[in-house]
């Protein structure tokens, strides 16, 4: 897994000009000082060559590198994960997503996951349950003109196909 350490202010630069990459316009935002006690580091940016003098355990760090090439993306100053799986805390996280639609449909979805669950328990408990523990920034709140392909409709009834 990947993660950049560009600064929010960055986002519409890597997103309007992706200079040959793709990003799409969801992401988790976590403090690096969390991804580093669950094992993330920063990339090590070298020439190819110097690839094979890294311990195993220290290659999935490694990003070719060449101050004259063409393509730069050391800006990015990314960090890497090495695993399946990350687990993170909403606490954690901010989520990063194009639209307020999309953030207010991940909202009902968790909300309606949490009423529920909590309607099994206790009927009033069900109308307590109004905050989502996740935090969100939304793109089109800073500005951003994103368009994407899918709505969050489609996706949450598995539709993607738009």
């Amino acid at each position: 897994m990947c993660f950049s350490e560009a600064p929010i202010s960055k986002l519409a630069h890597m997103l309007a000009h992706p200079g040959g990459r793709s990003y799409a316009p969801f992401g988790v935002m976590l403090d690096k000082k969390i991804l580093f006690e669950k094992g993330g580091r920063p990339v090590i940016y070298q020439p190819d060559s110097d690839y094979e003098d890294l311990s195993p355990s220290h290659r999935f760090r490694h990003k070719a590198y060449d101050p004259n090439a063409e393509q730069d993306f050391s800006w990015e100053r990314e960090w890497r994960f090495h695993g399946d799986a990350l687990p993170l805390e909403p606490s954690e996280v901010t989520l990063v997503v194009p639209t307020r639609a999309w953030a207010d449909c991940l909202f009902e979805e968790h909300a309606g996951q949490l009423r529920g669950l909590a309607m099994v328990l206790d009927d009033a408990a069900a109308f307590a349950i109004n905050k989502c523990p996740w935090h969100f920034i939304v793109l089109e709140d800073l500005g951003l003109d994103v368009a994407f392909e899918c709505a969050p409709s489609d996706v949450m009834n598995g539709r993607q196909d738009r």
